[in-house]
């Protein structure tokens, strides 16, 4: 099993639970509705999944590896990124949504622990 995918599928939720209470309409909303990538169990492929690691791996290298909410957040930003599409990147509110999906991870310390030793894996 992928080790990133029940990440991918939290941060996935945890948007378009977002973006459902987003204004109807809103480039959020629509861009949570129809993801550039589909989330189905056969697009799991290694190739897909060798993708998420290259673009987290590339993602994590650009902050500072001790700052666990920087790390966290760069983490976020590239699955939602990698299963939303990058044109998502240009709404407003990404930042926001970023940092709230972070800090929804954070509550859990398991989450934040099981998340901190994959990002150390990614990282080598």
């Amino acid at each position: 099993m992928d080790p990133l995918r029940p990440f991918a599928d939290v941060i996935r939720a945890l948007w378009q639970s977002r973006a459902s209470r987003a204004q109807p309409g809103s480039d959020t909303a629509k861009a949570a509705t129809t993801p550039a990538v589909p989330a189905t169990a056969a697009h799991t492929s290694a190739r897909s999944e060798e993708s998420l690691r290259s673009r987290l791996k590339s993602r994590i290298s650009q902050v500072d590896p001790d700052d666990t909410r920087k790390v966290r957040e760069a983490f976020v930003e590239a699955v939602l990124l990698w299963e939303l599409g990058d044109r998502v990147a240009q709404d407003a509110s990404f930042g926001e949504m970023v940092t709230q999906v972070s800090d929804q991870l954070a509550t859990d310390a398991a989450i934040s622990h099981r998340l901190r030793q994959l990002v150390l894996h990614i990282s080598r």
